[in-house]
């Protein structure tokens, strides 16, 4: 079975939406959390997310810095990101 790439399976659009709903929930996120919230707004957005394909998410979107971890431990979003 293929490896999930979240970078090549997911279309920008869906990223955008999902990130939106999770972050206008809340600003910020600890870790545990920010996967729990992501495995829903994804869900939502037609993507299914196992924790294993949640923890390749949070990576690459780490990488491609559309989320940021500041101030020592929780994450936020940055929606100016260059995709």
């Amino acid at each position: 079975e293929e490896k999930f790439d979240p970078y090549r399976l997911l279309t920008e659009h869906q990223h955008r939406l999902a990130l939106a709903a999770a972050f206008g929930l809340k600003e910020e996120y600890g870790y545990k959390e920010l996967e729990d919230t992501l495995i829903r707004t994804y869900l939502a957005e037609g993507v299914r997310l196992n924790h294993q394909n949640a923890v390749a998410l949070i990576t690459m979107l780490r990488n491609k810095r559309m989320i940021v971890q500041e101030n020592g431990r929780k994450y936020s979003f940055k929606p100016d990101y260059h995709y």
